[in-house]
């Protein structure tokens, strides 16, 4: 989901991870992001802002990625074989 942090009106993108079905995805998620992973050249994955907990769910948090671009802009195409 796009949002604006309110903090700078810089756009981004919420994405909730579920801890209890995937508990990694947040760990790789911030390895990623944290040096000197963040720097690597080989590096792709969004720039995150920060993690945040949800207010009564104990096992999901929202993690805010730069938003980068609309995906419906980009020149995706479904490859049959």
């Amino acid at each position: 989901m796009d949002a604006t942090r309110l903090s700078d009106g810089e756009p981004v993108i919420l994405k909730r991870f579920s801890l209890m079905r995937n508990g990694l995805e947040r760990d790789i998620t911030m390895f990623l992001a944290s040096e000197p992973a963040k720097s690597h050249p080989r590096n792709h994955s969004t720039p995150i802002y920060e993690i945040l907990d949800i207010p009564g769910e104990d096992h999901s948090i929202l993690c805010l990625n730069v938003f980068v671009k609309y995906s419906r802009d980009c020149g995706f195409y479904m490859i049959v074989a």
